[in-house]
C-alpha cells in the first residue's frame, strides 16, 4: 500500500470522474422528471433519477471504507469507521429526499451506482498495489477476541512457561482467555485448527514449525480468520518471509496487537489426486527428498545441520523430468 501510492491516487481519481459522468448519462437516458410540491423546500434543475449526490456519496465513502480496511487492523476502531462512513453516506442520501428534490428509489440507485463504480475500478487499478483480499478475508471478527492456539509441544522448551507467556500479551492487549490445542504426531495441526474454527475464534495462533503453520493456515484459509505465527521451527520460512520477528517475545506482541493481512496460498494437486498447499515454497525431486528425509530428532540437535546430512543422503536420488 506504502510502495505504490500513485496507483491509489489514480483509483480514488478515476472514480469520481466516472461516476459523476456516468451518472450524468444514466440520466440522460431515463429522464425522469424531479418530484412535484405545491411548497418545495428546496428546487433544482435536471432530472432527478439517479441522484447526483448519492452517487457521490457512494463512492466517497466507498473509497474511505476500502481504505479504512486496507489502512486499519481488526478491531473497534475499524468497526467504528466503517460504522461511520455508512452513516454518512445514507445521511447524505436522506438528506437529498427530505428536501423533496429526489424519490428514494433516485437515492437508492445513486449509492448503489456510486459503489459499485468504487468497488469495480479498484478491482481493475488499486489490485496490484495492495491486494483485495478474499471477501472472507476483511471480516472484522465477533468483537469479543477470542483467540486458539494451536501449540506443537515438541517445538516449545518449555509448555507452561509459554502458556503463561501468551496469557500476559493477550490479556496486555484486551484479549481473552487462549483456547488451547495440541498438535500430535498423527495431526500436526489440521482436526486443531478445524477444532478452533468451529469455537467460533477471531484468530489462531500457530506455535510451532512450518509444518504447523502450513496446517493451520490451510484449515483457516478463507475462514476469514486470523493466524499468527509464533516461529518455533528450524526454518521458520513463512515468518521470515512477512517479516514476523523470530523471538517468540516479539512475536507476541504482533499477533495480538498487530495488523491482519491477506496473503496468498497454493494449491497443489497431482494426477493420482493427492491435495497439499504450501504459503513459502514446494519442492520436487531431490529438493523434496532431503526435506523428507530429515531426521527430527537430529534436527532438535543440530537444527538446520540436519538438512545437510539429509542432502548427503539424497544425492544418489535418480534424475527425473518434470513439467510445470
Amino acid at each position: 500500500f506504502g510502495r505504490r501510492e500513485w496507483r491509489i491516487g489514480i483509483w480514488v481519481v478515476l472514480s469520481g470522474v466516472v461516476a459523476i459522468g456516468g451518472n450524468a448519462l444514466v440520466k440522460l437516458v431515463f429522464a425522469r422528471p424531479r418530484p412535484a410540491w405545491e411548497d418545495p423546500v428546496h428546487e433544482i434543475g435536471g432530472y432527478s433519477f439517479p441522484s447526483g449526490h448519492a452517487a457521490g456519496a457512494g463512492v466517497l465513502f466507498t473509497v474511505l471504507a476500502m481504505l479504512t480496511i486496507v489502512a486499519t487492523g481488526r478491531g473497534w476502531k475499524r468497526r467504528i469507521l466503517l460504522s461511520l462512513w455508512t452513516l454518512l453516506a445514507l445521511v447524505t442520501a436522506a438528506d437529498r429526499v427530505l428536501l423533496g428534490v429526489h424519490y428514494l428509489t433516485d437515492v437508492t440507485a445513486g449509492l448503489a451506482f456510486g459503489a459499485l463504480v468504487a468497488v469495480a475500478l479498484w478491482l481493475v487499478v488499486a489490485t496490484d498495489a495492495s491486494r483485495l483480499p478474499s471477501e472472507l478475508a476483511v471480516l472484522t471478527g465477533t468483537g469479543r477476541k477470542r483467540a486458539a492456539v494451536v501449540l506443537n509441544p515438541s517445538k516449545v522448551a518449555d509448555v507452561e512457561e509459554f502458556k503463561t507467556r501468551v496469557r500476559l500479551v493477550a490479556d496486555q492487549n484486551e484479549w481473552n482467555e487462549p483456547l488451547w490445542f495440541e498438535t500430535t504426531v498423527e495431526d500436526p495441526g489440521y482436526g486443531q485448527a478445524q477444532a478452533a474454527l468451529e469455537a467460533d475464534v477471531d484468530l489462531i495462533v500457530a506455535a510451532g514449525g512450518d509444518g504447523t503453520v502450513r496446517a493451520v493456515c490451510e484449515e483457516a484459509a478463507r475462514t476469514g480468520v486470523a493466524v499468527a505465527i509464533i516461529p518455533h521451527g528450524t526454518g521458520n520460512l513463512l515468518a521470515r518471509n512477512l517479516g514476523v520477528p523470530l523471538n517468540p517475545r516479539d512475536a507476541l506482541e504482533v499477533a495480538f496487537g498487530g495488523q491482519d493481512k491477506a496473503i496468498d496460498l497454493a494449491r497443489f494437486t497431482t494426477d493420482g489426486g493427492v491435495d497439499t498447499s504450501f504459503l513459502v515454497m514446494a519442492g520436487l525431486g531431490m529438493d523434496a527428498m532431503i526435506m523428507t528425509g530429515v531426521n527430527d530428532e537430529l534436527k532438535k540437535k543440530v537444527g538446520w545441520a540436519a538438512y545437510f546430512v539429509s542432502g548427503i543422503k539424497a544425492l544418489r536420488f535418480p534424475g527425473m523430468k518434470v513439467t510445470i
